[in-house]
């Protein structure tokens, strides 16, 4: 939590000289996103699993972040961004469970939901300005650290599922992103950029099975406003 009020700190701070120094007019601009996505999780037996109790099957879930940003131009075209999200970050899945006694199976379902402050990152590419001062980009990056709050989750059959241990969320992740851009206004533009995450992020629900988010994808909205 230190890091995190450190890195706002000065998120800040280069948000002021933003706005307020002419020398940035050049090379710093700053904006706000919105930034729906879904996940997608698939369940694997685990090695050594004696009793087919409970079972992890696979599930879709919905997410939604939204922040603010600075990008800094390093060369021609060439841009490094930074800045802090709050998100909703959530993740359903189906669970069989099988009853020793009649061997009967009755479903149910892992329902997992937590709020995020995250340090965003990354670099970009654009192409030159076309006619309509409209423009492509690419680019990679991720979250550089997240910091995340209590879960709520409803679990139709393990009890104690709040324990820790049976859970392990990604503090950090890698996506990709391609983009196009196109002029609001003089010093304004708005860029549409779909992208695709690897979020490293297991549960341990379940005795016969572990659950991974094997898959995350959303669009950015970005405005963007030059200083």
């Amino acid at each position: 939590m230190r890091h995190l009020l450190r890195y706002s700190t000065v998120f800040v701070l280069l948000l002021v000289c933003t706005l307020n120094t002419a020398e940035a007019q050049t090379r710093l601009s700053y904006g706000l996103h919105l930034s729906p996505e879904v996940n997608y999780i698939a369940s694997t037996p685990k090695s050594g699993s004696a009793k087919k109790l409970t079972t992890g099957k696979s599930g879709m879930a919905s997410s939604v972040s939204l922040g603010g940003y600075l990008e800094y131009e390093v060369i021609p075209n060439i841009y490094v961004r930074g800045g802090m999200n709050i998100a909703v970050r959530r993740h359903y899945y189906e669970v069989e469970r099988r009853f020793e006694e009649t061997d009967e199976i009755a479903m149910g379902e892992n329902r997992i939901t937590y709020y995020a402050i995250e340090m965003p990152g990354a670099i970009i590419a654009r192409t030159n300005y076309m006619k309509k001062n409209d423009r492509f980009l690419i680019g990679v990056g991720g979250v550089l650290n997240r910091w995340i709050g209590d879960p709520w989750i409803e679990n139709d059959f393990v009890n104690g599922s709040f324990n820790p241990e049976y859970r392990n969320f990604a503090k950090q992740t890698v996506s990709g992103f391609i983009g196009y851009e196109f002029e609001l206004s003089r010093h304004s533009s708005m860029s549409i950029e779909p992208y695709i995450s690897y979020t490293p992020t297991r549960f341990y629900f379940e005795n016969y099975s572990y659950s991974d988010v094997v898959g995350e994808g959303g669009v950015s909205f970005r405005v963007r406003f030059d200083s």
